[in-house]
């Protein structure tokens, strides 16, 4: 703004204040500085000065395209229509096949309220050539651009007709029926644009699934997909594969898939891309079965092996997805059940047969590594540390042995040897090539490590590096811990004595964890902060140990008797318990509601709305 302001001043002390004779000659043609200086005015809001010489250079070249785009665009401003709509007509009838001026004057038609003009108008553009796609086009974007969508299809629509183009038309029509949600219309242009242009298949499912989980948008796709004149496309079976992915008919999506792969003889490939897509999506039931019909479909396979794996993977993400299930997830600190640890030895065994067929594989390796990870979730640990210490130690250059040293460490620490846990640590912190939240990871488990031996000032150094370097759930974590440890510095004797109860919880040392913890939660001497995660901590032990009538009477009592700073975490236990445990759902309901009147801004706030929507639905039915 300061230098559009300095230009101004200058034009104006060059024009009105030098002596005419040495500036300007005789015959010297000023349109060039008055132009400019009338664009300082419009730049500068003074729309009324710049009209006044736009209107002057107009005068004296009529002609001059500059001049009146520019006096249209100050018409504009100061909403002087009609004059608009004179100066461009006027151009029009100088240069009649000029299609921006066209344009402007539809636009200014518009700005009359004379649509039928500006419809008249554009049309009689059109027939200098009617078979030119791109007036249609320019004449639809700009009543797009005055937002009269229903206009902009209706040209859109005649130059489908008029040119019998639908390559040039398919993509604009199709967006705007899906932005004025006429879906059945979207998908007529798109199956017939696959119909005589099946390379644009890749451009049409990202046109499509952009707008495929608005209201009806789903039903209406299908609909048409699913005509006869278009459902025996390969493109168009594709097309519905993925849109019955997106939302969620995976039964229909592979039945597709299945059927696209035999008549295209693909051997699979498809079929093992949207296995993993299901996969990565951890809907892990349906990628171990797509997984499974490969594996008896395709048993001489180049990519068998790679195929196994992904199997095996997916029946041990099913497992972990058991104890993740809301009935569940709700636990603390949950135990595995006989069936969890069952499937986990099934899984194991089948991780064991890939390492015995292919030894020298990459694929065994990453078996080996997930081998290593099941094996801790059974707590054994001598398999578990066998098989990560191999990946370590044999393949150190595998890129997912970071996962190895990883675990290896957690399981050190869990067993309470925390020496070997900062060795295998400072190691994998060495490793080239770690990403950001790989190393976060890494320096939380060296910060708890320094916790549980009493090295508070290091442990708080690293974790004050970790909350600075992202917003992950490390971070998150790191931050809770940062914020016990400088709570509770002053008094070090009472955090090395709250230090060594978390590393007995964490080693799964619960009944020992729980008598330290109800010593400092009896002591109203201690440093309140550690003394109130003690009462959070005996509750979450009692909760998953299935406690559960214990747990209620010690919860209730400590609401009940003082202002604990985690008051809202367990009455959110409390309301789960109810909830799942002790399955008590007007007792669970009436928690919940006495939670979003004292707690209306915990974090667990909009959690509990949602919950008691659920429930009370469920009541209701």
């Amino acid at each position: 703004m300061r230098s559009e302001r300095y230009r101004l001043v200058y034009l104006l002390l060059v024009l009105l204040l030098a002596p005419a004779g040495t500036i300007l000659p005789q015959g010297y043609d000023d349109s060039g500085n008055r132009f400019m200086l009338a664009q300082s005015y419009e730049q500068a809001g003074d729309f009324a000065r710049a009209r006044m010489i736009y209107e002057e250079l107009y005068a004296k070249q009529p002609a001059n395209q500059q001049f009146i785009m520019a006096l249209h665009r100050v018409y504009t401003q100061l909403k002087e229509h009609d004059k608009a709509v004179q100066i461009l007509e006027k151009a029009v009838r100088q240069i009649p096949r000029d299609m921006n001026l066209y344009s402007l004057l539809g636009k200014s038609y518009y700005a009359q309220g004379r649509e039928s003009a500006a419809d008249s108008l554009w049309r009689s553009y059109i027939s200098f050539n009617p078979g030119d796609p791109v007036a249609y086009k320019v004449f639809s974007n700009t009543a797009l651009e005055l937002r009269d969508f229903e206009f902009a299809l209706s040209i859109l629509r005649f130059g489908k007709e008029n040119t019998k183009n639908i390559k040039a038309f398919a993509f604009d029509l199709g967006y705007l029926y899906s932005i004025t949600m006429q879906f059945e219309q979207a998908a007529e242009e798109y199956a017939g644009l696959l119909a005589v242009s099946p390379e644009q298949y890749f451009a049409v499912q990202s046109r499509v699934l952009t707008y495929i989980r608005k209201p009806d948008a789903a039903e209406s796709t299908l609909r048409v997909l699913s005509r006869p004149e278009y459902s025996a496309s390969r493109e168009v079976m594709r097309l519905l594969a993925e849109i019955y992915t997106e939302t969620g008919e995976t039964g229909k999506a592979f039945d597709l898939y299945k059927e696209l792969d035999r008549s295209q003889s693909r051997n699979g490939e498809d079929i093992y891309s949207f296995g993993m897509r299901l996969y990565n999506d951890k809907l892990y039931k349906v990628s171990a079965d797509v997984f499974s019909y490969l594996l008896e479909s395709y048993p001489k396979a180049p990519q068998m092996p790679q195929w196994r794996v992904s199997y095996v993977r997916s029946l041990e993400g099913t497992v972990y997805q058991q104890s993740e299930a809301p009935e569940n997830r709700w636990i603390p600190y949950p135990r595995l059940s006989d069936d969890a640890k069952s499937k986990y030895q099934k899984v194991a065994e089948l991780y064991k047969e890939i390492i015995s067929v292919y030894p020298y594989a990459e694929i065994s390796v990453e078996a080996r590594i997930r081998l290593g990870a099941v094996y801790q979730e059974l707590g054994m640990y001598d398999e578990s540390l066998r098989y990560y210490s191999v990946v370590i130690n044999d393949f150190p250059m595998y890129p997912g042995a970071r996962a190895a040293y990883r675990g290896k460490a957690e399981v050190h620490l869990r067993r309470g040897e925390l020496q070997e846990a900062e060795n295998i640590l400072l190691k994998a912190n060495g490793q080239p090539g770690l990403a950001p939240h790989e190393l976060s990871s890494l320096n939380f488990l060296l910060a708890k490590l320094k916790f549980y031996q009493g090295d508070f000032p290091a442990s708080s150094e690293l974790l004050a590096g970790i909350t600075r370097s992202g917003s992950d759930n490390t971070a998150n974590d790191a931050l809770e811990l940062s914020m016990m440890i400088n709570g509770a510095m002053k008094d070090s004797l009472a955090l090395l004595e709250f230090s060594r109860a978390e590393q007995l919880l964490a080693g799964g040392k619960f009944e020992e964890a729980e008598q330290r913890y109800n010593l400092m939660h009896l002591n109203e001497k201690f440093p309140f902060l550690l003394r109130h995660t003690s009462q959070v901590r005996i509750a979450h032990i009692a909760v998953s140990a299935g406690r559960f009538n214990e747990a209620k009477g010690f919860i209730d009592s400590i609401l009940a008797k003082e202002k604990n700073i985690f008051a809202d975490k367990l009455m959110f236990l409390l309301g789960n318990m109810l909830e799942y445990g002790i399955k008590d759902t007007p007792a669970a309901v009436s928690v919940y509601e006495d939670f979003l009147s004292k707690f209306p801004k915990s974090i667990f706030t909009e959690e509990v709305r949602e919950k008691l929507v659920r429930l009370r639905n469920k009541s209701s039915s």
